[in-house]
């Protein structure tokens, strides 16, 4: 398997939402990550976010139902 690579954090801010900045934003992401030896991107959509899961899907990224990220903070 190679290796697996993830974006982190990728917002646009509301004013500007729905001018293909986001999808261009990706797309020079996967890009960037394919050349650095990447051939699979994982995505964490925040479910409380009503668009993100469709945005991804959108941009060809599958849903894997049987994943489930979990956090711990050690120090706050």
């Amino acid at each position: 398997m190679g290796r697996l690579e993830a974006f982190y954090r990728l917002a646009v801010a509301a004013a500007f939402r729905r001018q293909g900045i986001a999808t261009a934003l990706v797309r020079e992401g996967e890009r960037r990550l394919f050349q650095a030896g990447a051939r699979r991107i994982a995505v964490i959509a925040v479910e409380s976010a009503p668009t993100a899961g469709p945005f991804w899907i959108a941009a060809g990224y599958i849903r894997q139902s049987d994943r489930i990220r979990l956090v711990k903070n050690l120090a706050e």
